[in-house]
Order: structure tokens, then C-alpha cells, then sequence
């Protein structure tokens, strides 16, 4: 048996040419990663090789995997935790959407099943597609089961791989500082209001986000993450405590800014207290750290009884180090916070993101012993790692005293899967979700045409799910489909990643334009989703849901401990079967089943109350 790998960065649409001076056996398999030209494809078909679906994660293997992949960053971590550099980069954050370590664990794992799969049928495998640290997993795994490998173009990968990732990661630096200062300034000026903190008063901060949704009409600020905390604290603490919230804004960012100089309670633009030597500080601190310093992998980090070591350190080697500037600046803004005004205690969302831990690096310079309460505010499906702490990094990674969850569903998944102290993850409420709670439940509904709310999550790798509807509506003309995109990234944004030829749409795909999410909810049969939070919110008021599964090892669904209520759909399904399941269920059934999906959101989801509302102040 023989393994012929064509990374990534040397394959393209005359790779066929080079497969055509092997020898290629009949019968071979071949397993591909990412977009690959129809060339190659027709090459493999004309050779009467076929296309090797490597077998799926087991849900204890997705656990095993999620424990494991915790524990290998805490082991990195563990020997890197000295620099504050290290805890601003992307590998140690276990982002989903940023950290490259999920997509190299899909990578790995798929072809070393193939592998494996190819030796039991004892035939040849073709590897495509995936990335040059990746094939060197894959090469030190094979060679221990005595089979020959080989690496199209080996010397050229490394080399491209190289210079493309550190060439990525520099230039990225080069945009992002004058950004940085373009923000400084004109939230500076923008905010060009008087000084609403008095230093001599004890301050409680709140670090959280804003919208162009989150300021009303009447110019009241209604914080999208923390609800009504606000009021809530200034009716429970001192009367001479201050409730000071910092908030960085998005889309629309500066007209928010506008008009939170108007708002009656203390909500200031996180940029208002950087300054332009910030920015020089901290890209001379990355520029330092990516020129001189290094990331020490260990010589053993097993996966899966396979050591992974040289993998990553490819993998470090050319993108590992990726740092973004904006969290970055965070460590200086939370510095000058703590330095200019009387901290009493801090409140911050809790995701495990760089940001937070730059943020918390900065306040603790500062104020060693302050109080930092971590707010688990959305959902939490195995792909969030970042918000489950390894053993090996507990006393060393930068972290709040204690974190509040939604529900006691969230607070047992971070206790099973983190070695967070358990006497301080405390199952508190969702804040951001109160509204749920007034909703008129909604009953199953029979009339056409059927309509699949689609709802996308805010990253380029929902283009898959995009693609997969846009499929299914050209032979499913009878079901009419809304697509709701992620305000973080527009649909706009999603069409040119995916290369979609918008005009060739077929007319039962529509573009939501509602701003509130229930208006589209209501009016739809269903909820197709592949890692958005609508989907609890969906389940709330009893639509049943149809969770498209994109082949992650770590999966993407919030609400991947659920069942009863919920179909599952890959790229290879078709919908016709699960909307006619759906449409036939008896009414009783359906009542049945979409209460289940109503107490299980409730226990996720739980309402505010005087007493779960305590944590936030005990």
C-alpha cells in the first residue's frame, strides 16, 4: 500500500498532468480538503478510482477529542505562559473561528482514518487538499504502520507554507496599526464629551459590546449581552459606587458613539482610553515576539496515541504566531483603567478570546486581587474550547475568579469538560435572552409553502451551509428558503468567499432584511442551522430544527446534547426527507416533542430572578 500526499499549497488545475506520470492502481481511493479543481476529479473517475468517505466522529470520540485537544494547548501553554505575547495569540485562545488547530485536528483525524480504512482494504490513497503541517502528521503516522509515503513537491510546500504564512501574519500587522490609530481618533473625537467617572468614587466596570440596535430611539442603551445588569447593580451596591460600562462598537461603530454621549448611564468607547503610543507599544511587542521569540512545542503531544509534536511545530512555524492587534491593545486599555480610576470589581463576557485575557492581564497589573467575574452569556457547543481550561494551565492561564453561566445545561458542560474550580462556575441566568420568556409558543402548521428559516453564523466557513441551501432550493422547488446572515458577516461578504454566482439563484431564496430575529422565526416552518444561537432561540417557541453538520470533529451545535426535536443534515442529504417527517407528525407529537425542546431551552436559557441575579454581586 502507498500514500500520496498533494498539499494544499501545490495543488491546482494541472495537478492531473502530474497524477498521470504515476502509476495509478484501479480501485484506489482518494479524499480531498477544501475546493478542488473538476479536473482532477474526471482524472480520478477516468482511472476508476473512487472518492473514500473516512469514517465519521463517534459523539465519545468528539468527547474524547475535545478533552485531549484542551489538555494540548494547556500543555503548550504550560511551557509558554511566561511570555504575555503567548496568551494574545490564536493557538492558545482555541478561538473556533480564528485558532488554526480545529481545522488541522479535522484534517488529521479524517486522513488518518482513510489511512487506516485503506489498510484494511489493502489499496492505495491519494490525499488532497490538505495543509503542508498536516501532511506531516499524516507522514509520521503512516511510516509507524510501515507504509510508503509520499509527498508531491515536499521541499516547495515547506517553503511556500513558510513564506505565505509569516508574509500573512506581517502584513496583517502593517493594516492593522493604522486601523488602530484611525479608531483611536475618531472615537476620540466623536466622543467629545465631558468626563462622566469621578476618580475619588469606587468604580465597578463592565466590559461588553455595542450595536447600532443597542441605543433606542429615546436614547436608551440596552446592553445586548448583559440585559438590564446595569440598573440592576446600581440598585444593589454603595450608593457611592459608580456602574461605568466600556464598550467597542462594530457595524456603525462611530454613530453609536455618537449617541452614547446622550445616554444617562455611563457607557464609554473602549478606544476613548487608548492612546496613539499604545499602538506603537504593542506592535513593537508582537514584532518582537514574532522576530525573536518562539512557541516550544514538546516532544510528546499525543492525540489519539499518535504524537503530533512535529506537526504543530510546522504549524507554529508558519502561522502559528498569528496575534490579533486590536485584542492586543486591550492589555494597555485595561492598564489605564485600572491605573486612573478606583476598580471595586470587574464584569466581562467569557469565551476564552484573546482579548479577555489581554484584558485581564492588564486590570491584574494593576490590581492583583481584583474581583473578575467571567459572564458565560451564549452558547456552548464542543467547538468553543476556548472557554474550557486544561489541567495543566488552571493556576498560570489568565482567567476570572468565577464564571456565571445561562443555565445549569451550560454551567454541567463547562464542569465536565474544564478544570475550572467547580465551587466557582455558579448556573445563573440569560441576561441577554429575558424575552424568551414572553413569547407565545407556536403550533405546528400545515400550510404551503413550506418555509426553512436559514440561519447563519457569523464566519466564512458557514459559506458551506450557504452552498448546501443554494443546492437543495434548484431541486426543491416547492420549499421556499430565508436566509438571515450574522451581522458580524454579511451575506455580501459570504457570496464572494464562496465564489456564488448570486444572479443564478433560484426565486424561492430570499434575503431577510427583518431586524428582529422572531419576525422571521414566526413565519417560518423550520430553523436550518449549522452553530447559530437562533436555533435555541427557535426551539423556544417550538420550531422544530434542522442542524446541517459540516463534518467538524468538534461540532459547531449549540444544542448537540439534544435530540428530540432535532434532524441533522450533511452536504450529501437531501432536505425532502426530514421536511416530509416533519410535516407528518401527528399533532400530539409534535407537542410532545416541541414541549421537550421547550423545558430543555429553559434549563439552558434560564429566566433572570432576584436570586440567580445575586451571583453577579456576591
Amino acid at each position: 500500500m502507498e500514500v500520496l500526499i498533494l498539499p494544499l499549497n501545490v495543488l491546482n488545475r494541472n495537478s492531473h498532468k502530474k497524477l498521470s506520470k504515476r502509476k495509478i492502481k484501479q480501485a484506489s481511493k482518494y479524499i480531498f480538503f477544501g475546493e478542488i479543481h473538476p479536473n482532477i476529479f474526471h482524472f480520478f473517475d477516468r482511472m476508476h478510482c473512487s472518492l473514500l468517505e473516512p469514517e465519521h466522529i463517534t459523539k465519545s470520540e468528539g468527547e474524547d477529542l475535545l478533552k485531549q485537544y484542551v489538555d494540548i494547548i494547556g500543555q503548550i501553554s504550560s511551557i509558554n505562559y511566561c511570555s504575555k505575547s503567548w496568551w494574545a495569540t490564536d493557538i492558545s485562545s482555541k478561538n473556533r473561528l480564528l485558532s488554526p488547530m480545529q481545522e488541522t485536528l479535522n484534517q488529521f483525524i479524517f486522513s488518518k482514518k482513510a489511512v487506516d480504512q485503506c489498510v484494511d482494504k489493502k489499496v492505495d490513497l491519494y490525499i488532497l487538499g490538505i495543509s503542508w503541517h498536516v501532511s506531516v502528521g499524516v507522514k509520521n503516522y503512516a511510516k509507524l504502520k510501515k507504509i510508503t509515503v509520499k509527498i508531491e513537491n515536499q521541499f516547495l510546500s515547506k517553503l511556500r507554507n513558510t513564506i505565505l504564512g509569516i508574509r500573512k501574519t506581517w502584513l496583517y500587522l502593517i493594516r492593522a496599526i493604522p486601523s488602530a490609530i484611525l479608531n483611536i481618533y475618531r472615537a476620540n473625537i466623536v466622543f467629545n464629551s465631558y468626563e462622566k467617572i469621578n476618580n475619588d468614587k469606587p468604580v465597578f466596570l463592565i466590559k461588553s459590546f455595542i450595536f447600532s440596535k443597542s441605543i433606542t430611539e429615546d436614547l436608551i442603551y440596552q446592553d445586548q449581552f448583559f440585559g438590564d445588569i446595569h440598573n440592576f447593580l446600581k440598585k444593589k451596591l454603595d450608593k457611592e459606587d459608580q456602574v461605568v460600562t466600556i464598550v467597542q462598537g462594530f457595524v456603525d461603530r462611530y454613530l453609536c458613539y455618537k449617541k452614547m454621549q446622550y445616554v444617562p448611564n455611563k457607557i464609554i468607547p473602549a478606544e476613548y482610553f487608548l492612546r496613539f503610543y499604545d499602538t506603537f507599544l504593542a506592535g513593537l511587542s508582537i514584532s518582537w515576539y514574532w522576530a525573536f521569540c518562539s512557541i516550544n512545542i514538546p516532544n510528546t503531544i499525543q492525540l489519539f496515541n499518535s504524537n503530533i509534536s512535529s506537526m504543530l511545530r510546522e504549524l507554529v512555524a508558519s502561522n502559528g504566531k498569528t496575534i490579533l492587534f486590536g485584542d492586543y491593545l486591550y492589555f494597555y486599555l485595561a492598564r489605564r483603567l485600572a491605573k486612573r480610576y478606583k476598580l471595586k470589581a470587574c464584569l466581562m463576557t467569557y469565551e476564552g478570546n484573546h482579548w479577555e485575557r489581554m484584558f485581564i492581564m492588564g486590570l491584574r497589573s494593576v490590581y492583583p486581587d481584583l474581583k473578575i467575574i467571567g459572564y458565560q452569556h451564549s452558547v456552548v457547543p464542543p467547538s468553543a474550547a476556548g472557554m474550557f481550561v486544561s489541567k495543566y494551565e488552571i493556576d498560570i492561564i489568565p482567567r476570572p475568579d468565577k464564571i456565571i453561566t445561562t443555565g445549569s445545561v451550560t454551567a454541567s458542560i463547562l464542569k465536565k469538560y474544564s478544570f475550572f474550580p467547580a465551587e466557582n462556575i455558579n448556573s445563573g441566568a440569560a441576561l441577554r435572552y429575558k424575552y424568551l420568556y414572553n413569547l407565545d409558543k407556536i403550533k405546528n402548521v400545515h400550510n404551503e409553502p413550506y418555509i426553512i428559516l436559514v440561519a447563519l453564523e457569523g464566519a466564512l466557513e458557514a459559506s458551506s451551509l450557504l452552498q448546501y441551501v443554494i443546492n437543495q432550493a434548484k431541486i426543491l422547488s416547492n420549499i421556499r428558503f430565508i436566509i438571515r446572515a450574522h451581522p458580524v458577516i454579511t451575506l455580501d461578504t459570504l457570496i464572494k468567499f464562496s465564489k456564488i454566482k448570486w444572479n443564478d439563484v433560484t426565486r424561492n431564496i430570499e434575503v431577510s432584511h427583518s431586524s428582529e430575529v422572531f419576525d422571521d422565526v414566526s413565519k417560518s416552518h423550520a430553523v436550518l442551522y449549522w452553530g447559530s444561537t437562533i436555533s435555541v432561540e427557535a426551539l423556544m417557541i417550538g420550531k422544530p430544527l434542522i442542524c446541517f453538520d459540516r463534518g467538524d470533529a468538534l461540532s459547531y451545535d449549540p444544542l448537540y446534547e439534544f435530540t428530540s426535536f432535532k434532524w441533522n443534515v450533511n452536504s450529501n442529504s437531501n432536505l425532502t426527507g426530514v421536511v416530509n417527517e416533519i410535516q407528518l407528525m401527528r399533532d400530539n407529537e409534535y407537542k410532545l416533542k416541541r414541549d421537550e425542546g421547550i423545558k430543555y431551552v429553559k434549563k439552558y436559557f434560564v429566566e433572570p430572578s432576584q436570586n440567580n441575579m445575586n451571583f453577579f454581586i456576591s
